[in-house]
């Protein structure tokens, strides 16, 4: 199943191509973007650092969780989006078994393999002190939603986008396309119990496409509902007042599955939901 994969390149935005072994000796691969203080065509940002280094330290770091059918590789475009405009620290995680990563893809392993990218970024030199933003499309939500349920004290956030209840209820839906999906059937990726035990301190975004032919964006609203009333500390009054300003759900009534992120709105929405995550990070 491992094929070569495109690299950032053409988009002359610097990257590091890193490799990662995990502890079952799968060899994983993900490109790195880490800010500097100065970049062509980016977005200006009022600073008092001098030094790229220290800029970078400042930012927030985003981990991408890409989709069934894709590559890390196929987050190259929405990443410059995060590193240009956003101006985060950006890693484009990748699974065992898609594009030019070995090992054989599951749950059990893919599990491995995000908590690889999370202790990677947490051991960096520059991005170990940066707040830790999850991303995820589809089933890359249900991966993010899995690592930060495992790591409530190192995520800072999680935003997901046109991601399911779980699989089960998902099969419904796949039946006729069932072929390319046929390794998830044994997996479960039970969102709609991970997300509970998620603190209530951790601000969510759930970003959902009105268009999406592929999840139901019922999943989506479900998933936030279950967010903002069940979660480790809900009978807490003051825990569900703080879930209500920190947890935010954002309906794109033209998006469809993989081309939600592209929406009128969408960039502001996750720019409100970084300087959230910022403003917490930095309250602690």
């Amino acid at each position: 199943m491992s094929e070569a994969v495109e690299t950032p390149e053409r988009y002359h935005i610097p990257f590091e191509h890193i490799e990662l072994i995990t502890k079952d000796n799968v060899t994983l691969k993900s490109f790195l973007f880490i800010q500097k203080r100065r970049l062509e065509d980016a977005t200006d940002i009022r600073t008092t650092a001098t030094t790229d280094t220290e800029f970078a330290a400042r930012r927030p770091t985003v981990i991408v969780f890409h989709g069934n059918a894709e590559s890390y590789a196929d987050g190259v475009v929405f990443a410059r989006v995060l590193y240009l405009r956003l101006r985060c620290n950006v890693a484009l995680a990748s699974y065992r078994g898609y594009g030019d990563c070995t090992g054989v893809p599951s749950e059990h392993g893919i599990q491995i393999d995000s908590q690889t990218i999370l202790d990677y970024v947490c051991n960096h030199d520059i991005l170990g002190p940066t707040p830790k933003i999850l991303y995820g499309l589809s089933l890359g939500g249900a991966v993010a939603i899995d690592l930060a349920s495992r790591n409530p004290e190192t995520i800072h956030g999680v935003a997901i986008e046109n991601t399911f209840l779980s699989l089960p209820k998902m099969l419904p839906v796949l039946m006729p396309a069932l072929k390319s999906f046929k390794w998830l059937v044994k997996d479960k990726w039970r969102s709609e119990v991970n997300i509970t035990k998620i603190p209530s301190t951790t601000p969510m975004l759930f970003l959902s496409g009105a268009k999406d032919e592929i999840v139901p964006p019922a999943h989506m609203q479900q998933l936030y509902d279950i967010a903002i009333s069940d979660f480790p500390d809900a009978d807490d009054p003051k825990a569900a007042v703080r879930v209500g300003s920190r947890r935010k759900f954002a309906r794109f009534e033209n998006g469809r599955h993989n081309d939600t992120w592209t929406q009128p709105e969408y960039r502001k929405a996750l720019r409100e939901f970084i300087d959230t995550v910022v403003v917490a990070f930095r309250e602690k």
